[in-house]
């Protein structure tokens, strides 16, 4: 009789554990995701460096080759318009660096508030940083990189339930600000992204100017052509547009927008998080390839 009892009570007690087992892994994957988060905020910055370096010398060598036709009276003037464009750029740079460090303080508290069930003084943390978030992220999305206005470049907000994670604090916290959090992720996502067509055409106008426009003066000239021209020209249309890192970035940045969103729903597996680890990880070899290059 007690043996049958046992027997009858063994499929309540597996799903007891089976239970506990599932809710100790989304523990786990909200501490992982908060770790995957920290790190890729890291990285950012180093990335929107190289942006800003790129974008002064691609304009620099345009306003260099203007200066050959300009009046002397005109060339003080075309250099401050340039000064300023650059200024403005700087800031919208400086700002979205701030907005990275942001999404960093806020996935720290995260990871803190997965460890706990109390939320004591976590989520007013995290309230905090998510209005000062929503703030800056209003004031970038009506800044411009390139012809396009940032906020015409986020995609629309998803509709998504949290979960119901047994960790009550997380819960709340993800009910509260999670949708808050996953605008951010996307704002991030569309400014790497838009960053990354900038950064092309940069690179498009240096190669453009240091390689290919020096051939054809040769070329339309009435000396003769150098020895080594047929070797540069070659060299000059072989010449690819590798931006790895702002390549790697944004891939980052989408994979965790939308891990951010799986997370929120439960429906983030094993594999989804090692790529997600695994793009963050590429990101973070650029970022350190970029600080050592500085």
């Amino acid at each position: 009789m007690i043996l049958g009892k046992l027997r009858r009570s063994a499929p309540v007690a597996f799903a007891l554990l089976l239970t506990a087992g599932c809710a100790a892994q989304r523990i786990e994957n909200a501490g992982r995701l908060a770790d995957a988060g920290v790190a890729f905020a890291d990285s950012v910055p180093a990335v929107i460096d190289e942006s800003f370096v790129l974008a002064v010398t691609a304009d620099s060598l345009t306003i260099a080759k203007a200066r050959e036709n300009l009046p002397q009276a005109d060339r003080l003037e075309t250099l401050k318009a340039s000064d300023d464009a650059l200024t403005a750029r700087l800031a919208i740079l400086l700002d979205l660096k701030h907005h990275a460090q942001l999404l960093r303080s806020y996935f720290i508290a995260l990871g803190a508030l997965a460890k706990t069930d109390a939320a004591t003084g976590i989520t007013g943390s995290t309230q905090n940083i998510v209005a000062k978030l929503s703030d800056l992220g209003l004031k970038i999305g009506d800044e411009k990189i390139g012809p396009a206005k940032i906020s015409d470049l986020i995609e629309p907000a998803v509709n998504f339930a949290v979960a119901a994670y047994q960790n009550i604090a997380l819960r709340r916290e993800l009910e509260e600000r999670g949708h808050a959090i996953e605008r951010e992720l996307a704002l991030q996502q569309a400014v790497l992204a838009a960053l990354t067509d900038q950064m092309m055409a940069d690179k498009a106008l240096q190669i453009r100017v240091e390689n290919r426009n020096p051939l054809v003066l040769q070329y339309a000239g009435a000396g003769a052509l150098p020895s080594d021209w047929n070797a540069r020209r070659i060299a000059a249309f072989r010449q690819t547009i590798n931006l790895q890192s702002l390549d790697v970035a944004a891939k980052a940045a989408d994979n965790l927008h939308q891990s951010w969103i799986a997370f929120a729903e439960d429906r983030l597996d094993d594999a989804s998080f090692l790529r997600l680890l695994k793009d963050v990880d590429d990101l973070l070899a650029e970022a350190e390839k970029l600080r050592a290059n500085s």
